[in-house]
Order: structure tokens, then sequence, then C-alpha cells
């Protein structure tokens, strides 16, 4: 059995989050100096979101109508 099956099968019994949180880790490793301002770029697109949503400038759908819109296309 080659180590990384004996690895895919540990990684496959933690939960959805670990195995998210680990996926992350390992995605960063490859480049960090660009993987971080990535997570910067996000950042500042996420904070101007809600701040547009505190505004009053956009509006929140729910989770099945995001789903539906999403289904239609």
């Amino acid at each position: 059995m080659k180590p990384t099956t004996a690895l895919r099968d540990q990684v496959l019994a933690l939960s959805p989050v670990e195995r998210a949180e680990l996926i992350e880790d390992l995605l960063a490793s490859f480049d960090e100096p660009s993987r971080a301002s990535i997570d910067a770029a996000w950042g500042a697109v996420a904070e101007e979101r809600i701040d547009a949503y505190d505004r009053g400038e956009t509006k929140s759908i729910s989770l099945e109508e995001a789903q539906r819109r999403l289904r239609a296309k």
C-alpha cells in the first residue's frame, strides 16, 4: 500500500470542517505570499459587501432562493 493511501484514509475519517481546514492549509503551503494577497483581496470584498448591506444598498436572499437561482441558470 502506498503511504498516501493510508494518509488519505486518515484524512477522510476527519470531520468535514477538519478536512476543509486541512485543504486550506495545504493550498496555502504552495504559494504563501500570493495566498495572503488573495485572502486580503477577498477580505476587502467581503467587508465592502457587508458595508453595502448595512447601508441598505443591497438585500439578502435565503439559501433556498440562491440555490433556486443557480439551478435556473
